[in-house]
């Protein structure tokens, strides 16, 4: 049983590990490659997990994302790709579970700029999935989303 539970937390806190819940713009600039910079990535992954019998959850996530933006990323302007991904799951499985999750995020992007100016990239985009689930006998799952995207 001690393996067992040796291993879950060893699971658990490799997955957790990942998941900070601030995030902060992926930057390429001192990447001396001789052209633009290819990508510019923001991702936020928070999980909310109330399971087995009797538990609570709760987590508040509150994150800022700006693919590329601000200020130009070496000598050819702005990436050529700029993503903002933010992931929320907030889940109560099994018997007399309470899972509560509040998440607020801002996205976003400079202009697409189509003729390499410098000005933004070819690509902007913004991506906001919030999972909300309640499974099992007597549980309760609460989930508040308020996200802008630009």
């Amino acid at each position: 049983m001690t393996n067992r539970r040796a291993a879950l937390a060893l699971t658990m806190t490799a997955l957790f590990a990942g998941a900070a819940p601030f995030s902060t713009e992926a930057r390429a600039e001192r990447l001396h490659t001789g052209g633009i910079p290819l990508s510019a990535n923001n991702a936020v992954v928070g999980a909310n997990i109330a399971a087995g019998m009797g538990n609570t959850a709760q987590q508040q996530m509150m994150t800022s994302q700006n693919g590329g933006g601000g200020q130009t990323m070496g000598p050819g302007g702005h990436p050529l790709v700029a993503n903002n991904t933010q992931v929320s799951t907030n889940v109560a499985a099994g018997i007399n579970n309470t899972a509560r999750q509040t998440t607020m995020a801002q996205q976003s992007g400079p202009m697409v700029g189509l003729d390499f100016s410098g000005r933004g990239p070819m690509v902007t985009s913004n991506v906001a999935v919030n999972t909300n689930v309640a499974a099992g006998l007597n549980n309760n799952a609460s989930q508040g989303v308020l996200t802008q995207q630009r």
